[in-house]
């Protein structure tokens, strides 16, 4: 996926409710309506593993009103998080697979 994503479900307001912003100082998204019904701060902890910046401009969202309503809050993943993603994945499927035998019973200790 190019985006990291998160849903708010159950917001029945109308989309102008809604303001989505970032936090530079919490490094966090926020969510929040202007009737003050409804109010979320979103970590992004792969930038913060990372130490990249978050930015204004990859922030986007939706808001699905359809049934009780869902907000979708995108956040665009930057190059190194998806070059990272990438190699993590080719490192699993290139790791060798240790079949364990039938008879040989797994290391779990009872209590």
């Amino acid at each position: 996926p190019l985006f990291f994503e998160w849903r708010a479900r159950t917001l029945p307001y109308p989309k102008p409710t809604y303001s989505v912003t970032i936090d530079q100082d919490q490094r966090q998204i926020i969510i929040r309506t202007s009737n003050k019904k409804y109010f979320k701060r979103i970590d992004i902890a792969d930038l913060d593993r990372a130490r990249l910046p978050i930015e204004d401009s990859a922030l986007s969202w939706t808001h699905e009103s359809a049934g009780a309503g869902t907000l979708v809050v995108s956040y665009k993943k930057p190059p190194a998080i998806l070059k990272a993603e990438k190699e993590l994945k080719m490192a699993r499927l290139t790791a060798p697979n240790e079949p364990v035998a039938a008879n040989e019973a797994p290391d779990c200790k009872q209590q």
